[in-house]
């Protein structure tokens, strides 16, 4: 179950995408697709995929993520993340988010949708929240709450504009809310460890995540002790303007994981 909750973490942080300011940040959504590749250790574990499209003012992305090598004999994983945002008033907004696993043959459906409002939302969810494996979600810190997707548009917003992503989102995917803080962290040449991946400068962000509710009881992950260097996610320049994250590093007590982009499969239409 751990692994599942990196999974939809790493899946979704890959989205932190910004533009040079030369172009309208939503016009590189306009046919955007992005493979990502999930290490750990030695071993290969993940796959990602993202797709996105643009209408007037909204963006929709699909992602599809899965387990793959040895992991899967005793980890099955596979997910399908659809998300739209509303920009209106020089800012992103919930649309919907809805999320459909499946972790060793067990089903997980989460669906959020909000009214034109944006201050409530109607959800639904299979099967329900266990408050005997997990905390509660006080009702009170869902005001406000914004789903993973259109927190990380406002990122790319702040990035875009200020070459920063010093932000604090209040975050509700469903079944998890939780506060989600990003912050520079300088510039970092990286070097391709791998053929098909990014070599070059990047800019640095770190992330650090605040458990508000749905996560699990008892769990090993003390967020009280995490450093913006646990997470790190490095932007570097492809197809001569457009900011990309080309890599992911998470270090845990269980090890490293690295989620890296892989250049030669990148299409932008936009």
């Amino acid at each position: 179950m751990y692994f599942r909750r990196i999974t939809s973490c790493f899946a979704l942080a890959i989205l932190l995408i910004t533009v040079d300011p030369k172009h309208c940040l939503s016009d590189i959504f306009n046919g955007l697709e992005i493979n990502y590749q999930t290490q750990w250790g030695n071993a290969q574990i993940g796959n990602f995929k993202i797709k996105t499209e643009k209408n007037n003012n909204k963006i929709k992305f699909q992602i599809e993520s899965r387990s793959e090598g040895a992991i899967s004999i005793f980890y099955d994983y596979k997910s399908n993340v659809v998300g739209t945002s509303v920009k209106h008033n020089q800012n992103w907004h919930s649309n919907s988010y809805t999320v459909n696993s499946i972790y060793n043959n067990k089903r997980y459906y989460s669906s959020i949708r909000w009214d034109q409002n944006k201050r409530k939302f109607f959800k639904k969810i299979e099967p329900p929240i266990d408050l005997k494996k997990v905390y509660d979600i006080p009702p009170s810190t869902l005001e406000n709450a914004i789903d993973p997707i259109t927190g990380f548009m406002r990122v790319l917003d702040k990035v875009n504009h200020y070459q920063s992503c010093n932000i604090i989102l209040n975050i509700f995917d469903g079944r998890r809310r939780y506060n989600l803080e990003t912050k520079s962290l300088g510039n970092e040449f990286l070097v391709n460890d791998r053929p098909n991946s990014f070599t070059g400068q990047t800019l640095l962000c770190g992330v650090k995540i605040t458990p508000i509710g749905g996560h699990r009881l008892e769990s090993k992950w003390k967020p009280e002790t995490d450093k913006f260097s646990d997470i790190k996610i490095f932007f570097g320049v492809i197809n001569g303007s457009t900011y990309l994250p080309v890599r992911m590093v998470l270090e845990r007590w269980f090890g490293t994981i690295i989620v890296r982009m892989l250049k030669s499969e990148i299409k932008i239409n936009g």
